[in-house]
């Protein structure tokens, strides 16, 4: 069975996929230069869709409400210029839960969200059958897909281990917090939570107080955090005694307290290292209770919650705790990747040699063609040694990566041995200078970098470790200002993986630093253009584009606008 599943939601975006296998998949933003963009994904559906379409799936059932799916201007305005703060939102929530809990009304809602997809479906690949469209729950859709790619390795072929399934966002569906034991044919849903208490806003809260855009910005607040101390109130935490319904609080101080502190001139890294603690005491609390209560060790994490990646090191350091798996794309962006499971993250759109070579001419753009001029077996090593000299390398190369991280094919590579490289990134890409780049790391030296156990959330990126004295010394820009790195681990077979190996050849380090491919508040570069774009405006030294070898220092006619 072919499906198409659709998420119009926040981050918006599109899959096709054959017998619950995906075969491409991708965000619109990455089409429309919209970062994080809310609407329907035309253009991602366009781009995914190579064959028959038996069903479509929608990847929430009202969220968005229909009164938003109908008005994609409204709808991009209010995720963009609200503030978490301002009363719509929570007029907003309030439908939310309304529809949740009255069948009626959310009958009627569900109805005219059904019409308007049928009819932008129609408009965007043909007429289909108004049946073949299915209605999915936001959050089991995020739950199904975590707990389908979690069973790897021994587990996929052998006995099944039981499982405690995490969702966990600002609201989708009326819901902010679901979880689900995997039983032998389904999964059995064991607490649900509304938008009270709701962690997801509770955090958009600090991130808008603090002068960052919630829906977006979360991750800076957790950046800053590392040069903060815990103020030690607490907002939100994990009720479970005197007999009361478990659930998520937040205080009857509010935030108001936090006005006080800030108004009084408190420095924003504290107040963030509060919200990050708030956040991981009572998300901790709340999987302690559980593991207790369901005896399972075995954690699925997904929803935007856990895109917060010195969270899910909290949660992997617990002594009741087994094992952690954080889906990948794990924020509504990867609810178009619907329930089906995937071979790889490499989903997106590729462009032939051919293309980029007539491009590059078009352009009078320099080049060395590497299966010619710089033989593939040569390639790795040369990008090793400028490495070495300090140089700062673009890598664009087959499909492009989906999620928000780039992981090889999209990304910008430099060595990490000195800690002013970063200052030297931070300019070149206009980034915030208290954020922390990410070291990739071969897989054989993961122990000799990191503390802990290699897990799988750390081959993407999703989940920070503690960095060993020698990570430190030998790696000082790949380890934030507490001390922890967020890795990517790469094993054989990739062409990062070979650039490291010669690099470690060179200089006996084992890791180099990865970021994305992008200015400052754009989206990952999705087109060959795009990429040369970047590369010209970033001042990059070297550009690895398709087949093809570009050199800044050659091509000073970049500079001039060409």
């Amino acid at each position: 069975m072919n499906v198409l599943t659709i998420h119009d939601g926040h981050d918006a975006g599109a899959s096709y996929s054959h017998n619950g296998k995906i075969i491409a998949a991708v965000n619109e933003e990455r089409l429309n230069r919209q970062k994080l963009f809310c609407g329907f994904p035309t253009k991602s559906i366009k781009f995914v869709v190579t064959g028959k379409v038996d069903e479509v799936h929608i990847a929430s059932k009202f969220t968005p409400a229909s009164f938003l799916r109908i008005s994609q201007p409204f709808y991009g305005l209010m995720r963009k210029d609200l503030t978490a703060f301002d009363p719509f939102m929570d007029m907003y929530s309030l439908y939310q839960t309304i529809l949740k809990n009255f069948f009626p009304l959310r009958f009627v809602d569900m109805f005219f969200s059904y019409l308007i997809i049928w009819f932008r479906l129609c408009l965007t690949i043909g007429f289909i059958c108004p049946c073949a469209i299915r209605f999915k729950d936001h959050h089991e859709m995020h739950a199904i897909a975590a707990y389908k790619n979690s069973i790897q390795g021994k587990e996929a072929s052998g006995k099944k281990i039981k499982k405690l399934i995490i969702s966990c966002d600002h609201i989708g569906d009326g819901v902010s917090t679901s979880v689900f034991v995997s039983g032998k044919k389904r999964l059995d849903k064991v607490f649900e939570q509304g938008i009270d208490g709701s962690l997801g806003l509770f955090y958009a809260k600090y991130t808008d107080l603090l002068g960052f855009t919630p829906g977006k910005e979360e991750g800076k607040i957790m950046g800053l955090a590392a040069y903060g101390d815990d103020l030690k109130i607490r907002l939100i935490k994990f009720e479970n005694n005197k007999g009361k319904k478990e659930r998520f609080v937040t205080s009857k101080m509010s935030l108001n307290a936090m006005y006080g502190y800030f108004k009084k001139g408190t420095q924003a890294q504290h107040l963030a290292a509060t919200a990050q603690a708030n956040l991981e005491e009572a998300v901790t609390d709340f999987i302690r209770f559980l593991v207790n209560k369901y005896k399972v060790q075995d954690i699925v994490l997904t929803g935007g919650v856990f895109a917060n990646v010195k969270l899910n090191q909290s949660i992997m350091e617990m002594s009741e705790v087994k094992s952690i798996y954080v889906y990948p794309h794990m924020g509504d962006g990867g609810l178009c990747m619907g329930d089906n499971k995937f071979e790889s993250l490499f989903l997106g759109p590729e462009y032939s040699d051919e293309y980029i070579r007539m491009l590059l001419d078009k352009r009078k753009i320099k080049y060395k063609k590497l299966s010619t001029e710089i033989p593939s077996s040569q390639l790795s090593e040369r990008l090793a040694k400028a490495l070495i000299s300090g140089k700062i390398i673009g890598l664009y190369e087959g499909k492009m990566e989906l999620g928000p991280r780039a992981l090889g094919h999209r990304s910008v590579i430099c060595q990490g041995d000195f800690e002013t490289i970063k200052e030297v990134l931070n300019e070149k890409l206009k980034r915030d200078d208290f954020m922390p780049f990410a070291p990739v790391v071969m897989e054989d030296h993961f122990s000799r970098c990191f503390h802990g156990v290699l897990s799988e959330p750390a081959r993407y990126m999703a989940i920070t470790y503690k960095a060993t004295k020698y990570m430190e010394v030998n790696c000082p820009a790949g380890v934030h200002y507490d001390g922890t790195s967020r890795p990517q681990v790469v094993s054989k077979g990739s062409l990062l993986y070979d650039i490291i190996s010669e690099y470690y050849k060179l200089r006996t380090v084992p890791c180099i630093l990865n970021t994305s491919f992008n200015m400052h508040d754009e989206p990952i570069v999705c087109t060959p253009e795009e990429a040369l774009k970047a590369f010209k405006a970033a001042k990059l030294n070297y550009l690895c584009l398709g087949g093809y070898f570009i050199s800044y220092e050659d091509n000073f006619n970049l500079s001039k606008g060409r």
